[in-house]
């Protein structure tokens, strides 16, 4: 008995497979057939596969938009489940999980005090130690309130590094708070 080999043959825009249509050409753009919803759809709305020797195009079977709804039902089906396993999973895990933290909020900073220059823009101080991240205008404690560390640096990088942000050393930044009357003078002198 001869073995199947798969064959790949492109006939009139249409890639087959052991006789079945995976791919065709629609209005000039390549679309895949999704097994979910049975639709035809541009190749980009699918997402990569890991396994691409099993699959051939490196491609899911379903589309974005039906792997996301099946996730999203598995999710609440087995929502307490997950919950457990969440939380256990973040006792047992508690130094990898602040490591981890960690690690990347240094790598935000990092490259925010990289983008600003490195040093403080009133003295030149350069000990990324001591560098903070100040708003121009002085409302940093409004935008403290309603971000943490990390989302406020992500919100940074995600603006591009805006012109409302600068680098000070600490004690330049305390002066300027100061100045500015940004912080009341008695909370400072106790």
């Amino acid at each position: 008995m001869k073995k199947k080999t798969k064959t790949t043959h492109r006939v009139s825009n249409v890639k087959r497979i052991n006789g079945r249509i995976l791919h065709k050409v629609v209005k000039g753009i390549e679309c895949k057939h999704c097994v979910a919803c049975d639709k035809w759809k541009s190749l980009s709305e699918f997402g990569k596969r890991g396994n691409t020797e099993k699959f051939w195009d490196g491609l899911e079977c379903w589309c974005r938009e039906c792997t996301c709804e099946a996730n999203r039902r598995s999710w609440h089906k087995h929502k307490e489940k997950r919950l457990i396993y969440t939380k256990e999973y973040a006792k047992t895990h508690q130094e990898q999980r602040r490591d981890y933290v960690n690690a990347r909020y240094k790598e935000l900073r990092d490259e925010i005090v990289e983008a600003y220059g490195s040093k403080c823009i009133r003295c030149g101080f350069s000990d990324r130690r001591a560098l903070c991240i100040d708003h121009v205008n002085g409302n940093g404690l409004k935008e403290r309130k309603l971000k943490n560390g990390a989302n406020f640096l992500r919100k940074i990088i995600r603006e591009n590094f805006p012109d409302d942000y600068q680098l000070l050393c600490a004690n330049c930044n305390l002066i300027k708070a100061i100045e500015n009357r940004e912080i009341p003078v008695s909370k400072i002198y106790r």
